[in-house]
């Protein structure tokens, strides 16, 4: 498995919200929205890929670079991680 880390500020979390939901992002399996110490303009969003190079395909797409311009999203880091081990719930 490989995922999309992805830290960024936002305009404004009621705006960027529809635009994230109404993006579709190719061979994404699930995601997870977290709001980074309570501020709902501070995002972390964690999408899960099957393959390195399904993220890598998304992160460099046009597609993506527009939704997150759509998305008021600014100086987003942006992370590929792979995973190697997962623990115990």
């Amino acid at each position: 498995m490989a995922w999309l880390y992805a830290r960024h500020p936002v305009a404004d979390f009621e705006e960027w919200k529809p635009a994230f939901a109404a993006t579709v992002v190719p061979r994404r399996k699930r995601f997870f929205v977290f709001a980074v110490e309570g501020n709902r303009n501070d995002l972390l969003v964690m999408e899960e890929f099957d393959t390195r190079e399904d993220a890598r395909a998304w992160i460099d797409s046009d597609e993506h670079r527009e939704a997150m311009a759509r998305a008021g999203v600014s100086a987003p880091e942006i992370l590929l991680l792979e995973e190697l081990e997962e623990g115990p719930s």
